[in-house]
């Protein structure tokens, strides 16, 4: 019986602490919203006629010291034009970010171009042989 009622006040001592968060505003987002796993989808770009070999990688500032939010990270090989999409998932959407690098396989002096797309684009490009380039883009502008 001390057990149920240890129990029972227990819960009530929760719900009256959880109720005090959620009514405590700040910058009109209670402390829980904040919290509340948001997503955003970005798209990965490469054009390029020869072959080519991209990395990319997710990062979230939220408490987490720049880590990869949900294990999006790749290498992918290929050649001519290629697009992919990748969706982050963190806290509230907040400091999410994809960074990509792309690198020619060969020794042309054709222009390959790279292109991140979030809440706005990042494109850069290179022509020098065996070149490589980087481009971020966040989920927020």
């Amino acid at each position: 019986m001390a057990n149920s009622a240890s129990s029972v006040i227990l819960a009530i001592v929760a719900f009256a602490i959880v109720a005090g968060v959620l009514l405590s505003e700040t910058n009109s987002y209670s402390e829980l919203t904040s919290l509340i796993p948001n997503s955003h989808t970005f798209t990965i770009s490469v054009s390029y006629g020869g072959s080519w070999k991209l990395s990319y990688q997710g990062y979230t500032a939220f408490g987490l010291d720049g880590a990869n939010p949900n294990g999006a990270n790749a290498t992918v090989t290929g050649s001519g034009a290629y697009s992919r999409s990748v969706t982050l998932t963190g806290p509230h959407g907040r400091g999410l970010s994809l960074c990509a690098d792309a690198q020619k396989s060969d020794a042309s002096n054709a222009t390959l171009l790279l292109t991140v797309t979030g809440a706005a684009s990042s494109q850069n490009g290179t022509s020098l042989p065996y070149g490589s380039v980087l481009a971020c883009a966040g989920a927020q502008p």
